[in-house]
């Protein structure tokens, strides 16, 4: 599928085509890397974090709310961003706004994160506010990740094909680091939780940096397209989604996003409920017990991170195949259904009990 010239600035099309000349500086590819890391890592937190926060505030059994609440709040802003932003405001306007967002979510989830000890003392005032603060990251956090993807990607439009690489292992490395980091950062203070609220804070030294690579990233492709007479500047806007266009996607793509729908229900049903219920160990102790969701998430995301590398660098297989992954997902979720109510991995697979249970997660 190749997008329309008036379209190209906000397309998706560059998963599909093959673009740019081999003399792209590296630090093209860094940045795009570091922009995957950057875009996806308040998602991740929202994720790693979400089993110890609904424990702390007496909710273990609402621990499916934040990525639900979340999947909704990236499901709205792409279709709000699609439908008003792209025709309204520039590039460097909406970047601007997810890194708001950003920042939004690493301070609400650092508030979340002392409410929840508060929590654990016995307040019902932290557990009522701390929960809906950390609801509130939920949506902050979607919401960026979902109109940062879109931004990023489309200014990879006239870039080499193994950018698209970088930015898939910049995510899927995201989602390995955030839970892994977050776990060390309990271990700090653990008393008082005042390791993981630092951390959080911290993490608002992202946000300069994803502004900087975008940028540098930007550039390039523009200097790009105005060699191929083509207009994809920063402040330059794209037609909105309507009702036609959104159908003609349908009719060239419909086969593709359907199979992704079913691929990624069956991928969150396994991370927000099979999972969760697989490592639940509210009294654990130990840096692998205490955190068993969060290293299994990583797990998970080591998988994606491997998976994804390979994007723009093996030819893409026939869409009549597309099939095959959404089976093997289906496969997946049936294993992980039995698991989340018969613990046969951990219990009797493998002696370790919980720590052998991350490498099963890396199967996901």
């Amino acid at each position: 599928m190749v997008a329309s010239t008036r379209l190209e600035g906000d397309s998706l099309s560059p998963l599909l085509v093959a673009k740019g000349p081999s003399s792209t500086p590296k630090g093209v590819y860094a940045c795009v890397f570091l922009l995957g890391v950057i875009n996806n890592t308040a998602l991740h937190l929202i994720y790693s974090t979400s089993q110890s926060l609904a424990y702390h505030f007496g909710r273990v059994d609402y621990m499916p709310y934040y990525g639900l609440i979340q999947l909704i709040s990236c499901m709205l802003a792409s279709g709000l961003h699609a439908r008003f932003g792209v025709a309204n405001f520039s590039f460097l306007s909406r970047t601007k706004f997810i890194l708001l967002l950003q920042g939004l979510s690493y301070a609400l989830l650092a508030a979340a994160t002392a409410l929840s000890w508060y929590a654990v003392g016995g307040s019902r005032a932290a557990s009522t506010l701390g929960f809906g603060i950390s609801l509130i990251a939920a949506v902050t956090s979607g919401s960026s990740q979902s109109i940062g993807e879109v931004l990023v990607v489309s200014r990879c439009y006239h870039l080499p094909p193994a950018t698209l690489g970088a930015w898939g292992i910049g995510t899927g490395v995201s989602g390995l680091v955030a839970p892994v980091v977050y776990a060390w950062s309990k271990s700090l203070y653990p008393s008082t939780g005042v390791g993981t609220v630092l951390f959080m804070l911290s993490l608002t030294i992202l946000i300069p940096i994803f502004y900087f690579a975008f940028m540098y990233v930007d550039q390039h492709n523009t200097d790009l397209a105005a060699a191929k007479g083509h207009e994809t500047a920063s402040h330059a806007r794209s037609d909105p989604l309507t009702l036609a266009s959104a159908g003609e996607c349908m009719r060239t793509a419909g086969a593709g996003v359907l199979n992704f729908g079913a691929v990624y229900f069956l991928e969150y049903l396994i991370t927000q409920s099979f999972l969760d219920r697989s490592t639940l160990h509210p009294h654990g102790h130990g840096l692998v017990d205490s955190n068993a969701y969060a290293l299994s998430y990583a797990g998970y995301n080591l998988g994606v991170a491997l998976s994804r590398g390979v994007i723009g660098m093996m030819p893409s297989p026939p869409m009549a195949l597309i099939w095959i992954p959404t089976l093997l997902q289906l496969v997946n979720c049936v294993f992980w259904a039995a698991e989340s109510s018969l613990h046969f991995v951990r219990y009797e697979w493998f002696v370790t009990d919980t720590a052998g249970f991350e490498f099963y997660g890396c199967c996901m």
